[in-house]
């Protein structure tokens, strides 16, 4: 049987559509199996579990994000939504503000780094000001997103995060490999060999947790 992947949107074949139909299953089917044992003999849930169990509690404070209206707790919601979903797929949620070689300072909320400290991954946060849904690479930076005095905050750049990621994260001169992009409602995942044909896979939370499967 084919896995379903509703709620996961392969954009301009991230993978190919025969890899994802004929393959996929087969190269995930030793680590779902480890995830089982672990489940039955160290008792320790498997990440779709542990995202199931999610999914009253990311709604039920999705909620209080959407009746916010003061911008600064909207994102204290955000993180506490990111937080958790992070920690199920394995990922630490650790805020720090990372300069790039072009002084774009940007919000990084998780990474994974070499022995030698050079990225392998980032996750990138984005944050939404409106109410309405939008393609997180449309966004740009907000400075809601700074903490501290308000003249802590640099100068940010206008640019959409379609263009940072291009110019001022894969464009580094040490630019991680992978990069998720994320929000309370979507994860995207970016892969610098793809990225010149804007091949990605998009992640919708609200499809995926309002599934319970």
């Amino acid at each position: 049987m084919t896995i379903d992947l509703t709620g996961i949107n392969n954009e301009n074949e991230f993978f190919t559509h025969h890899y994802l139909t004929a393959i996929l299953e087969g190269d995930l089917k030793d680590l779902f199996k480890e995830w089982n044992r672990r489940e039955s003999e160290e008792n320790i849930k498997t990440p779709y579990s542990e995202l199931r169990s999610l999914a009253s509690g990311c709604f039920r404070d999705r909620g209080r994000l959407e009746k916010e209206r003061v911008l600064s707790e909207k994102l204290v919601i955000q993180r506490e939504i990111l937080q958790q979903v992070l920690s199920v797929l394995g990922y630490e949620f650790n805020l720090k503000f990372v300069e790039t070689d072009d002084n774009v300072v940007l919000p990084v909320i998780g990474e994974i780094i070499k022995q030698n400290g050079a990225p392998v991954l980032w996750i990138i946060e984005a944050f939404n000001e409106q109410d309405e849904e939008v393609d997180l690479l449309s966004l740009s930076l907000s400075e809601t997103q700074y903490t501290g005095p308000e003249n802590d905050c640099p100068d940010l750049t206008k640019e959409n995060f379609e263009t940072i990621i291009s110019r001022n994260v894969f464009g580094r001169s040490e630019p991680p490999r992978w990069v998720i992009l994320a929000d309370q409602s979507q994860l995207l995942l970016l892969d610098r060999a793809k990225w010149n044909q804007k091949r990605l896979l998009r992640f919708d939370l609200n499809e995926i947790l309002g599934r319970r499967e």
